[in-house]
């Protein structure tokens, strides 16, 4: 039942806007994907993940591999960007520090453990009978 007659201009506009839904849809998926692919790669354990990081330098994949998850996440970003969408952006940087010697060799940069300090709670001077 059609409680209100559009017009054909109406019902062009609201076709348009459902595909152009679609599209944004589809492209919120590929960043949960995208994304999903970025925790498991650096969610690796240390030793494993080192492993892999060094097969691909001496590849010579390393940074293609970061290059195009660059472009692939910054696109997929602008997609969702020019649709207006709201929702989770494709993560694109690297998820660990790590270090390529002089010799080649991969290591991952451990973070200096965190120190905390004591909060330190001044009591303010009261000043009676000046």
């Amino acid at each position: 039942m059609k409680l209100i007659q559009k017009t054909t201009i109406q019902q062009n506009i609201e076709s348009i806007e459902s595909a152009a839904n679609t599209a944004i849809n589809a492209t919120a998926s590929a960043v949960h994907a995208l994304n999903n692919s970025h925790r498991v790669f650096w969610g690796l354990p240390d030793n494993e993940l080192v492993e892999l990081l060094q097969y691909l330098l001496n590849e010579g994949k390393l940074q293609e591999v970061f290059n195009k998850h660059y472009v692939s996440a910054t696109n997929l970003n602008q997609i969702l960007d020019n649709g207006e969408y709201d929702g989770v952006r494709a993560i694109a940087t690297v998820g660990r520090a790590f270090e390529i010697s002089e010799l080649g060799v991969v290591s991952l940069v451990v973070p200096p453990p965190v120190v905390e300090e004591e909060e330190v709670v001044v009591e303010p001077e009261i000043v009676i009978g000046e």
